[in-house]
This record gives C-alpha cells, structure tokens and sequence, in this order.
C-alpha cells in the first residue's frame, strides 16, 4: 500500500516564546526516547468511515527563556533554552495496517525536530554578540523554521511516491541520526568547546 493512501496529519511546528507561562503535558527528546501508541493520548476527531488511516504527532521546538538584559547580553550558550519535545495529549493515530509505518515516520520526524533544535542552538551560539537584541533570534529562528519546513516537505514527497515507506524512513532515519551527532556540543545539556585563537606569526 502506498504512502499517499495515508493522510499526512504531522505537526511540528516551531514555538518561539521568551517568559512564556503556557505549560501542558510534554515528553522531551532523548536519545533514548521512543514514539509507541502509548504517546498518543489525544482523541481523534469524528471523521467519515473510509480507508485512509490517519494521525497527528504533535512535536514541536521551543525556544524559551527567562533572564535579566545584562545577563542575556553576556550569555553565549543558551542550549538549555531550546528544547524539543511533542504533545502526548495532542497526538491521536488511527490504528490499522500501516500502524507500523506510521509509528516509524512519528520516530523519524521527532529526530528532525531534535535536528533543527539542535541547528537553532548552533546558529544561536555562533551569532549572538554582546550587543545582539533578542530580535535577533527572531530571524534565526525563521531561518532554521523555513529549512526545517522545507527538509520535511521533501521527506513527504518520497514518502508519497513510494511503495516502500521503511526504506524511506530509514534513509532519512541514518542522514539525521548523523547530524544530530555532528551537532552533538549542541544538545540541551551540552557545553560548545571555545575554538582556540590563532596565535599570530611574528615577522
């Protein structure tokens, strides 16, 4: 059974917020952490009987944090302020034959998520001055959205285009495993080693 016999119904969207006070239920990324139906307790909408199996896993990434102006000012690691996680209760799947698949695609796509939190983090550590404002994180964070947006446009084309969804996945699941872990001084708990100056040649 193709894909496209499946309705796509991923959310993972990018949640900029600085002193936010909006809290629910989250599970967030680990290593080790695995998308099952266990994670999904939201309840699905009434929908007309038909044979497409549906679902939505709501992942997201955020950026959230709480700090005097002097102490943003001087800060340059703000890893521990991005976090990627998903909505148990927002999360409903429709269970049949291509659970398994879907569960796969649920896995893969909150490994993204944790990729471009994780690029957000680098692109923040590398950029962010002494003088920078905090709208400056306004734009990278509209440049790492519209790269994560586009990446997983693609994924969904291959996905609708083939008969062999875990051969998709797994391509995918291996190109992004290895760039989470180039990205690994940027995960949440991780501190980026300073690169060492280039002493300059007398004469």
């Amino acid at each position: 059974m193709k894909v496209n016999q499946v309705i796509l119904v991923l959310l993972c969207s990018i949640l900029f917020s600085i002193n936010s006070s909006y809290a629910q239920k989250k599970v967030e990324w680990t290593e080790t952490t695995e998308v099952t139906l266990e994670s999904f307790k939201g309840t699905s909408p009434e929908m007309v009987e038909d044979n497409v199996q549906q679902y939505l896993f709501s992942c997201t990434w955020q950026f959230n944090f709480q700090m005097a102006n002097i102490q943003f000012a001087f800060s340059k690691n703000f890893n521990k302020y991005v976090e990627a996680f998903y909505y148990p209760n927002q999360s409903w799947i429709e269970e049949g034959e291509l659970t398994k698949d879907l569960l796969l695609m649920a896995n893969l796509d909150f490994d993204i998520t944790e990729l471009f939190a994780r690029k957000f983090r680098k692109a923040i550590y590398e950029k962010k001055k002494v003088d920078s404002s905090v709208n400056m994180m306004n734009t990278i964070s509209e440049e790492i959205n519209y790269e994560h947006v586009n990446y997983r446009a693609k994924i969904e084309s291959e996905l609708r285009a083939t008969d062999n969804i875990e051969e998709v996945v797994a391509k995918y699941d291996k190109e992004v495993n290895e760039g989470i872990q180039s990205l690994n001084e940027f995960c949440k708990t991780c501190k980026p080693q300073k690169k060492k100056r280039k002493k300059k040649r007398k004469g």
